[in-house]
């Protein structure tokens, strides 16, 4: 019910406003999806920072699972937000395909995808 939804938001809110720093912007970007945009955050920590939402979020949602992608940029390799965004959401449904409460980075598909053009 909504009322049921309207705690969960604000839970996965609490959640991600208590492990998130000063700079780190994170939101809501559609129905049960967030974004959360990790400024000046190498792919390693971000991951260790999907790892702590995926602790916090099963001591919290017993029954839930959890997909995250990853995706970057920088200066050396600066796409759009478009594609950033893009990258991300491929991640998240190849992690949504592999097991519950997994995260997948943007480059693990695309490692992925050129070994498959190779062979």
């Amino acid at each position: 019910g909504h009322s049921e939804g309207d705690y969960v938001l604000s839970t996965i809110s609490d959640i991600l406003r208590g492990i998130s720093r000063e700079a780190d912007i994170p939101s809501r970007y559609g129905g049960d999806e967030f974004c959360i945009l990790l400024p000046n955050t190498d792919s390693h920590n971000a991951k260790n920072y999907a790892f702590r939402i995926i602790e916090r979020f099963t001591k919290t949602f017993q029954t839930e699972t959890l997909s995250i992608g990853i995706s970057e940029t920088g200066p050396e390799s600066f796409i759009s937000a478009q594609e950033l965004i893009a990258q991300a959401d491929s991640a998240m449904y190849k992690a949504k395909e592999s097991a519950d409460n997994q995260m997948v980075s943007f480059l693990e598909v695309s490692e992925s995808l050129q070994k498959l053009d190779c062979t």
